[in-house]
């Protein structure tokens, strides 16, 4: 089974399965900025729902990784803008 499919199953929940396909569809860098953003979106939401529920012991936590991955997706879309406003270098002229 590949892991694609081990997460799949794990999820238990249909909707969320439809979201986790488009999500595998997804290809290149910006696209990874897109799914860091809604993964981060997603931490959030959960972290507010187990704080609705349970004691907010690790919810804390959830909404730092969010946040974490807000920043990382922020750090790439600049250096994806970087990469696209630098002229390219000629190959051999150093």
């Amino acid at each position: 089974m590949k892991s694609n499919e081990r997460r799949r199953a794990s999820i238990g929940n249909e909707e969320l399965e439809e979201i986790l396909d488009s999500a595998l569809e997804v290809e290149g860098a910006e696209g990874a900025c897109g799914l860091l953003r809604a993964s981060a979106a997603m931490l959030e939401h959960a972290a507010y729902e187990i704080a609705r529920s349970e004691a907010a012991g690790q919810v804390s936590q959830i909404i730092l990784l969010s946040a974490e991955l807000e920043r990382i997706a922020e750090t790439r879309e600049a250096a994806i803008r970087r990469t696209e406003g630098e002229p390219r270098r000629k190959r051999g002229n150093g």
